[in-house]
């Protein structure tokens, strides 16, 4: 079968299947399917022939057939709507039915392959003739102008569908551009955060998820701000690394423990001397600058302040955070803030400033290392970052204790035993503090061993003789060696002094045998 159509001017014609005259199978029901989208079939039956083999079997009746189906032929050729000619109307008289495109093209599927004519009347004229087809058809209609439309219709659907899309794709790519570099925005200025920037404002704009965003990021940055400022605030209270650590676990602080710290106490000597031919302007500003340089060498060895008292300080080493070395770190600080303050008594010299007491200003140094107990003491609402125990109180003794040996840096045998290797000290005394049975060694931190001079060596060799002379008993050689180590050393030696006038003592009321050498202090 072969269905196409060719466009008139005012009709479709229609080219029915089967074959051609020399009987060449065509396809003609793709062409009808597609010819059929477009328009209603028809199938045309005609009135009963009767027994239709028995029709055939003469050649009269043979050529009727052929006439027939040329007849059939011409007259879809025509494409002149559902009329027959009048030759096809003398052939058959027929009688109209509509089908379906569907049930039309069962139909055409059993005509398909059958040829013209053959002898055996399995040939499609008898096919349609039985089964009482007079014809088939499209329905035929003046469409030119609805063609048209249709075709215009369907061009602009496929144009507007096109430019939908390319819009749509156009407005997705600047849609996800505008996104993406939000995004990009929100990812910079979040990285910026993140390096400590809180100056940084998140872009506002809009109602979606992006616009919500930043508006909670900017909420961030604001609690970061007011927590930066608080922590700032009670980083000029209390030391920044005991904030830091407060920050991380405030549960554990609280709690407390015990740790093997080395425990720092600094004064001023004759400080309120001082102060009171000050005016408060010129107090606040000496104690500002000295504290700040003392406190600047304290953090430096990683020391953390635990607290000023008018003008002490008072620090602990290997708390909250731990320290390596921390006994040699605190004497490596006492032995810096003593240079320090020989440079800022020069300063002063120089530039006139404070009174003459304030450019003599001298500190002393206690130091003690032990186990202690560390936290914040006080109330649920009030409380510092501090030590405590026995140990914390010998190294306040020791820096009380260095007035009266006249030295700078006065540190216990458990000290002496960790900085030896780089500092040089001197044995000074063995006591007993008062409320203590223990005896403690008392040593002077002079300096670093690369430091010190032949002289100050030899003066110190002599002092120490004459210690041992006099837990001895031999107080006259003692006194000698006291009195010689002072002119070795060129100055006055308080400690010298202090021994001297006690071998003296022990010459006009001589301890008791069974005594150890130990002196017990009256006061603290």
């Amino acid at each position: 079968m072969n269905v196409s159509k060719r466009a008139r001017s005012v009709k479709t014609k229609v080219f029915f299947p089967i074959q051609n005259e020399n009987d060449v199978l065509i396809d003609a029901l793709g062409e009808l399917r597609n010819a059929g989208l477009e328009d209603l079939i028809v199938l045309r039956f005609s009135q009963n022939f009767g027994n239709y083999s028995d029709y055939l079997k003469y050649p009269k009746e043979q050529n009727l057939s052929k006439e027939r189906w040329k007849s059939i032929r011409e007259w879809i050729y025509s494409g002149r709507s559902e009329t027959p000619t009048p030759q096809l109307k003398k052939l058959i008289s027929y009688g109209i039915v509509s089908h379906s495109r569907a049930e039309a093209e069962e139909i055409l599927w059993s005509l398909d392959s059958k040829p013209l004519f053959v002898e055996s009347g399995d040939d499609v004229s008898s096919a349609i003739l039985s089964a009482n087809l007079s014809g088939i058809s499209r329905t035929i209609v003046d469409r030119t102008e609805g063609l048209e439309t249709i075709q215009k219709n369907k061009n602009s659907a496929v144009a507007t569908a096109l430019l939908i899309c390319v819009a749509s794709l156009i407005f997705a790519i600047l849609i996800s551009g505008f996104v993406v570099q939000k995004i990009k925005r929100i990812i910079f200025h979040a990285k910026a955060v993140g390096q400590g920037n809180l100056e940084v404002q998140f872009e506002q704009g809009g109602k979606d998820e992006l616009g919500t965003l930043t508006i909670a990021l900017n909420s961030m940055v604001t609690g970061l701000k007011e927590r930066e400022k608080i922590k700032n605030i009670l980083g000029t209270m209390i030391d920044p690394v005991v904030v830091k650590e407060a920050m991380v676990d405030l549960a554990a602080l609280k709690r407390g423990s015990e740790k093997r710290i080395t425990a720092f106490f600094s004064d001023v000597a004759n400080f309120s001397n001082i102060s009171e031919k000050l005016t408060s302007i010129e107090l606040a500003s000496l104690l500002n600058e000295y504290l700040s340089a003392m406190t600047l060498i304290l953090k430096k060895h990683e020391g953390v302040l635990d607290k000023y008292i008018g003008d002490a300080i008072v620090g602990i080493f290997n708390a909250p955070v731990e320290v390596d070395e921390h006994c040699i770190k605190a004497a490596r600080a006492a032995v810096e803030m003593i240079e320090t303050l020989e440079r800022l008594r020069q300063e002063w010299k120089a530039k006139k400033v404070y009174i003459v007491e304030a450019q003599e200003m001298q500190i002393r140094i206690g130091l003690n290392t032990g186990l202690a107990k560390v936290g914040f003491m006080g109330t649920d609402s009030i409380s510092a970052y501090t030590m405590m125990g026995d140990m914390v109180n010998l190294a306040a003794r020791l820096e009380a204790a260095g007035k009266d040996y006249g030295v700078s840096i006065l540190v216990s045998e458990s000290v002496q035993r960790e900085i030896k290797e780089e500092f040089f000290t001197r044995l000074l005394d063995v006591v007993r503090v008062k409320g203590k049975n223990e005896s403690v060694q008392l040593y002077e931190l002079i300096g670093r061993t690369d430091n010190v001079s032949e002289r100050l060596e030899a003066s110190v060799l002599e002092f120490s003789k004459g210690f041992e002379a006099y837990l001895n008993r031999e107080w006259s050689l003692a006194q000698e060696l006291f009195e010689s180590s002072q002119i070795t050393r060129g100055v006055k030696d308080k400690a010298a002094i202090l021994l001297t006038e006690r071998c003296e003592e022990y010459k006009r009321n001589p301890p008791e045998k069974n005594w150890d050498g130990v002196y017990t202090r009256t006061h603290k």
